[in-house]
């Protein structure tokens, strides 16, 4: 139905969390509509998105540079620390205004196939060292969640 690049492209877009083959298409014809410096941008953009975003140092949230925002503000409450599933959890925390701590990320929750690959070592260092005066378990109400 589509020429082979609009198919590999739509293809792609699929195989991305929450988007199915009609939004996928969608979107390839969108792309398609757009100015070719437009495009250009974009897929510098994405090049550049393994290359410059890592993981901060301190609490694993996404970064540009060794520390996140958020560890790097000296204004945060750095004995209030919030322990959170996946950095897309600190967004929505952030976007409440509420929270004025720092946080960290485990990476994901426990199951049989990744309780190793979890930062739970390194959340244990970063209670040892004595700063942290209280702890916000912030995972998903699932069994997993629950279970990390």
């Amino acid at each position: 139905m589509f020429p082979k690049s609009f198919q590999k492209l739509i293809n792609h877009f699929s195989s991305l969390p929450s988007i199915g083959p009609k939004l996928a298409e969608r979107l390839v014809l969108y792309l398609w509509k757009q100015d070719e410096k437009k495009l250009e941008d974009f897929g510098e953009d994405l090049k550049a998105l393994k290359k410059n975003i890592k993981f901060c140092k301190n609490c694993f949230n996404i970064a540009e540079n060794d520390l996140c925002d958020i560890c790097s503000d000296k204004k945060r409450d750095q004995g209030l620390l919030c322990v959170v599933e996946e950095p897309l959890d600190i967004i929505a925390l952030e976007k409440t205004k509420k929270f004025t701590g720092i946080y960290h990320v485990l990476g994901g929750v426990i199951t049989a196939q990744n309780n190793q690959e979890l930062k739970i070592n390194e959340l244990k260092n970063r209670l040892k060292k004595g700063n942290i005066r209280e702890v916000i378990l912030a995972t998903n109400p699932t069994t997993e969640g629950e279970a990390t």
